[in-house]
């Protein structure tokens, strides 16, 4: 059985390479690369097995597409497999990743060497991927041979592609930029930004713009000022129109090798420096350590500082000096004048006048640089004096800018201020005259007397600070004994009989309506709560009306300190009959006047705790209130499909019919919950809709979100297929373009979807998932084929691990002797009592097992620890079981590792205490997604690595505010309670101490 994984040199020696070997080789595409070592086998199963990889890749094109890099195919590099090695790379799009897996191979080989006219070829040819060209490059670049680079180069800038000119830039870097003139090194670089004449990049960056930090450093000193002066000249045009991408990578060129220019030594013109900093048009990249230590070697450097500000400030052709001055800054490094710069400025203006009169507009210029509201700095002051030697014309320049005077503007605000704070005083007299008067009223809590001071209370009222607390804004409004007055009637409010009911403002706001009294409730409430009062004593109809308003005000979604939502949660709410109850009363009254955004419908069908009531509530709602705007009908219907009871959701979509919808967008978004919910007996329908608005797709999909991810599970391959068929041919195969795009309905969406379903088709081990992906591998849409052809591989690989026959009786017999586990569940028992002993030996004596998770005083890498727990775990286990790390899972996912055994497949995920999803991956990560693979059989292991109290590394605080941990034990007790208690028997949760001995490192 090729499933137990022996060696393929044992294999091709015990077959000679024949039919058996091949046929193993296709069970594990991948094994013959991990276990094989190509190396030291014979001529002839080098042939057999170079011919059974062409084999994997005529039905597979993609076996080879992961961690290809890894794979030892060197062995396959012999002179006496030229023709079969040029079979698989002599064409293009014939076997591409096998031909990348040999390429990748070759440099340094004497294959290479035989075949460098064919090498040559790959790299010039467009119709190649990048990995090909460059990997032909790189056995290029390692043979003996000379070649002319600079040839090379040039021939691939004239193809004028973005490969083409990456792979220049790439080979620029791999040969030394000392290889080739000046002018095409540069030209290598620029075209790869986009930044010459015939290579003006898109608003999105290409793929890969990047310039290594290595690239030009062989240069010396004189060619790398030669090489800025061709850079400034020939980017310079184009880089007001460049995309930021390229103006970030040139900039931090130009930076790195200006640095490395001036370090050597300060000695070149000012005014060539400045050519090669101006033409960078103030890009800056972020936090850049060459721009840092530029911008210091500038401060240092007083004599090139000066130079260079005199330059650009003082130069004859300077027709503005604000103007320069903004370049100056626009540089990010520093150069903006300090007082110490304008001084020498100064004095340089005065020498270049000589004998004769100093520029006084220029001269007032400079000065006016320095100039704040308390004049010129002393220095500057001096200075000023000192350069205009007796000038009346100058000295009076000075005295002007030494001046100080209080602008208008300043003053005009002031005035402005004093009589907005005597209007608010004389409102405040106003409003205190006005409580002083119904005084008996507020303390009886009447509710038009108590108006004006809840809108300050609840910060509405734009006059007062709202940073500030109620309490304290209303002290501003009365002063001290009136604000008492007015919180002890806030309280006195909710006394009242006259209030209004719950059902009366969920009236009133479906009708765009409120009540005065909603206010003063809230604040009675918030007095309560501040003072320490309970609210259980305050009549339950009250708060539930109080609850209402609050819900509907805007204090209940700000950080204000108006946060009573919890309190009256706690007491309104015991059960789910009490939130039902609050939920109908809200947004019934909604539903019925159709309110484009119902309040608290988001609240219902998002939080999880809520989740079966609003399954039941948005269905009995779709049947009530059956005319909803799109969006409504959108989110209940979402919530439906999700939540409901099956039999209420067929029910509801049995009784649904197209002629009850009178637009076609609710008619498609019915649809797709009838795709879920009844799809055999509505196909006929689905299918005229998917035919006739290909926009079908993007309701479907989202019928299928769950919590951001899109989830394929509970559908049928029936109708997995039904998505291929209908959608491939009108959505084709795209690439998603390089750069942030923002949606999620662009065309490769659509192809990230369909992919996705035919991936979801292949984790199927049936034979009804093989006949589906061989019938999608010749169409129906041939942009998909390729990916078909991958997934059938897949699956027929998947497929024959779940049809494994069970071993004989007498084989039964023989494992049974050595307890290996043959159920699910006995691999969970299993793993746990070897996890178990991995505990106990972790700090036995003279073990120090513990000491591999640590680096210093601090945890090491979360997936380094993961590989040493899998290694200390695996040094007990059988041959017939194996531990695989960063296994793959469902929906193109991978587990920490997988516990294999025949098949048995029990996924395990690791964390570290200090991630942040330490407290739900259980649920989120190792339930909702590994535990559905086949092999899982909805069982899971999850393992918490404990280290103690680390700075930096803590644990982070519980999702519910409960107090952290002090030992593993308790840790584990509090992840049990965060599963769900249906599957608390199925989910197994370890926490491991690997804390060291005595608590230090």
């Amino acid at each position: 059985d090729c499933r137990a994984e022996p060696t393929i040199r044992t294999i091709f020696s015990a077959t000679g390479g024949s039919g058996l070997a091949i046929r193993c080789i296709a069970a594990d595409p991948y094994a013959v690369l991990r276990y094989g070592d190509a190396e030291t086998i014979g001529l002839d199963q080098a042939r057999a097995l170079l011919r059974a990889l062409k084999t994997l890749s005529e039905t597979d094109p993609y076996f080879a597409s992961e961690d290809w890099g890894r794979h030892p195919a060197s062995g396959l590099m012999r002179s006496e497999l030229k023709e079969e090695v040029l079979d698989v790379i002599g064409t293009a799009g014939r076997h591409t990743h096998l031909a990348i897996l040999l390429l990748g191979a070759m440099p340094g080989t004497e294959l290479a060497e035989e075949l460098r006219e064919t090498l040559a070829q790959i790299l010039h040819d467009p119709a190649r991927t990048y990995a090909e060209r460059s990997c032909a490059a790189d056995a290029i670049r390692a043979a003996r041979s000379t070649t002319e680079w600079e040839a090379v180069i040039l021939r691939l800038l004239a193809e004028e592609t973005d490969d083409a000119a990456r792979l220049a830039c790439d080979i620029l870097k791999s040969v030394g930029a000392i290889a080739v003139p000046l002018e095409t090194g540069a030209e290598a670089v620029l075209a790869h930004l986009g930044l010459t004449e015939s290579r003006i990049v898109a608003p999105s960056p290409a793929v890969g713009r990047h310039v290594d930090k290595s690239l030009f450093l062989d240069l010396d000193t004189a060619r790398l000022a030669r090489l800025l002066d061709i850079i400034a000249d020939r980017a310079g045009p184009f880089m007001r129109r460049a995309d930021f991408s390229a103006k970030r990578q040139i900039t931090a060129l130009v930076w790195r090798l200006t640095l490395a220019v001036l370090e050597a030594g300060p000695t070149t013109a000012p005014e060539r420096i400045w050519a090669w900093l101006e033409c960078l048009d103030g890009s800056q990249p972020y936090k850049d350590a060459d721009r840092e230590r530029l911008s210091e070697l500038f401060a240092r450097q007083c004599a090139l500082r000066a130079a260079l500000l005199e330059h650009v400030l003082l130069s004859p052709g300077t027709s503005s000096t604000s103007r320069a001055v903004d370049r100056l800054h626009q540089t990010h490094l520093g150069l903006y004048p300090t007082d110490e710069d304008l001084v020498d400025l100064l004095r340089a203006v005065r020498a270049r006048a000589g004998e004769g009169p100093v520029d006084a507009d220029r001269w007032r210029n400079l000065l006016r640089l320095g100039r704040s509201d308390e004049g010129v700095a002393a220095i500057v002051h001096d200075a000023a004096i000192e350069t205009a030697a007796g000038d009346p014309v100058l000295l009076d320049i000075v005295d002007q800018m030494t001046r100080i005077t209080e602008p208008e503007w300043r003053l005009e605000h002031e005035r402005l201020d004093a009589e907005e704070e005597a209007r608010r005083q004389e409102m405040f007299q106003e409003h205190r005259n006005h409580h002083t008067l119904r005084a008996r009223e507020i303390a009886a809590g009447s509710v038009s007397a108590l108006a004006s001071a809840a809108e300050v209370y609840l910060g509405r009222d734009l006059d007062f600070d709202d940073s500030a607390s109620p309490v304290v804004r209303l002290h501003e409004l009365l002063g001290d004994p009136l604000t008492d007055q007015a919180l002890a009637g806030f309280v006195a409010v909710l006394g009242r009989g006259d209030l209004p009911t719950a059902a009366q403002i969920a009236r009133s706001y479906a009708e765009g309506q409120f009540y005065f009294a909603e206010g003063p409730m809230i604040c009675g409430v918030a007095e309560m709560l501040r003072q320490g009062h309970p609210i259980d004593a305050v009549d339950r109809e009250t708060l539930a009306a109080v609850y209402m308003a609050w819900q509907r005000a805007p204090e209940c979604r700000t950080e204000a300190q108006i946060d009573i939502g919890p309190a009256l949660e706690e007491a309104l709410f015991r059960n789910e009959r009490d939130m039902e109850i609050h939920l109908r009363t809200s947004m019934e009254p909604q539903l019925a006047a159709k309110v484009e955004h119902p309040f608290e419908l988001y609240r219902l069908i998002h939080e999880p705790r809520w989740a079966p009531l609003a399954g039941r509530l948005c269905v009995e709602w779709l049947q009530r209130f059956p005319e909803q705007t799109l969006r409504v009908a959108t989110e209940l219907i979402s919530s439906a499909v999700k939540n409901a009871p099956p039999a209420m959701l067929e029910d509801l979509i049995a009784g649904w019919t197209a002629g009850d919808t009178h637009d076609e967008e609710t008619m498609l978004l019915w649809l797709s919950a009838a795709f879920v919910v009844e799809f055999d007996r509505r196909r006929d329908e689905l299918d005229e809709a998917a035919a006739a608005n290909r926009d079908f797709l993007w309701r479907i999909r989202d019928r299928l979100e769950e919590n951001h991810q899109i989830v394929m599970s509970n559908l049928s391959v029936s109708q997995l297929t039904f998505i291929v068929e209908a959608f491939a041919p009108q959505w084709p195969g795209v690439a998603r373009p390089p750069g942030a795009v923002w949606g999620n309905r662009h065309p490769w969406d659509a192809t990230v979807f369909i992919e996705r379903t035919i991936h979801e088709i292949a984790s199927r081990p049936t034979p009804e998932a093989t006949e589906t992906l061989q019938h999608l591998s010749d169409g129906p849409a041939l942009t998909y084929a390729h990916v078909a052809r991958h997934a059938l591989a897949l699956q027929r690989k998947a497929r024959r691990d779940f049809e494994y026959t069970a071993p004989s009786i007498d084989a039964l017999r023989a494992v049974l002797a050595d307890e290996l586990p043959e159920t699910i569940d006995d691999m969970r028992a299993y793993l746990a009592d070897r996890i178990e002993t991995v505990q106990a030996r972790m700090h036995g004596v003279n073990t120090d097992a513990w000491a591999v998770y640590w680096f210093g005083d601090q945890p090491r890498h979360e997936t380094f620890c993961r590989d040493r727990l899998v290694e200390q775990l695996s040094l007990q286990l059988p041959e017939s079981i194996r531990l695989e790390p960063e296994y793959h899972m469902p929906e193109q996912r991978r587990a920490d590792f997988v516990a294999i055994r025949n098949a048995i497949g029990l996924p395990v995920e690791i964390k570290g205490q200090w991630r942040p999803e330490v407290w739900d991956a259980a649920s989120d990560q190792l339930d909702a997604h590994y535990a559905r693979e086949w092999r899982a059989q909805g069982r899971g292991v999850y393992i918490v690595l404990w280290f103690g109290n680390v700075p930096g590394k803590q644990l982070p605080q519980h999702p519910e505010g409960l107090v952290r941990p002090n030992t593993p034990q308790e840790l584990r007790q509090m992840l049990l309670d965060r599963l769900p208690e249906a599957r608390r028997k199925q989910i197994d949760v370890f926490v491991i101490d690997v804390t060291p001995p005595g608590g230090s490192v």
